[in-house]
């Protein structure tokens, strides 16, 4: 389950929206490769890079915890 949150326009009270917020787009890069000794199986390790290019995207959270300690910044910021 994804918490998401839903935020009231201030100029038209009956129009909301859901929170976005920026994300860099990430790019997957090969790592090295790796040979375990004792299968002999080769693997490449894959590392996530940041672009530098950002993208605007709903926030959402699957985790509750973390989620209600964002609700609580957000709403901080907004008293």
């Amino acid at each position: 389950m994804n918490y998401s949150i839903l935020i009231q326009d201030k100029k038209d009270e009956s129009m909301y929206r859901f929170l976005q917020v920026k994300e860099e787009i990430m790019e997957e890069v090969p790592k090295e490769v790796v040979e375990d000794p004792n299968t002999h199986e080769v693997r490449t390790e894959i590392e996530l890079v940041g672009t530098g290019k950002f993208l605007m995207v709903k926030y959402k959270e699957p985790d509750k915890d973390k989620y209600e300690s964002f609700v609580g910044l957000v709403e901080c910021k907004r008293a």
